[in-house]
């Protein structure tokens, strides 16, 4: 694990004295990777940079939920589901 900066040594004292987290709740921290999440819904649009999409929606009105604003550069693969 490379050293901490002055910076990070502060952030970790004052946080230490508030929650009585140490260290090695800092190096745990450091190891997350962020989770492969999947989602399935419709496509409402999208464009060079973003997909924007709903998993829900009112029959009688135009009214959508679960909406989402996606950022292509995070999306990894787009399947079409016929249903």
């Amino acid at each position: 694990m490379k050293k901490i900066t002055k910076r990070q040594e502060e952030a970790l004292a004052r946080h230490k004295k508030e929650h009585g987290h140490t260290k090695k709740h800092i190096d745990e921290m450091k190891k997350l990777k962020p989770a492969i999440m999947i989602s399935q819904a419709y496509i409402f649009d999208k464009d060079k940079k973003h997909v924007w999409t709903f998993s829900s929606y009112d029959s009688e009105a135009a009214v959508f939920s679960d909406r989402n604003c996606f950022p292509r550069s995070i999306i990894s693969k787009m399947e079409k589901i016929k249903l």
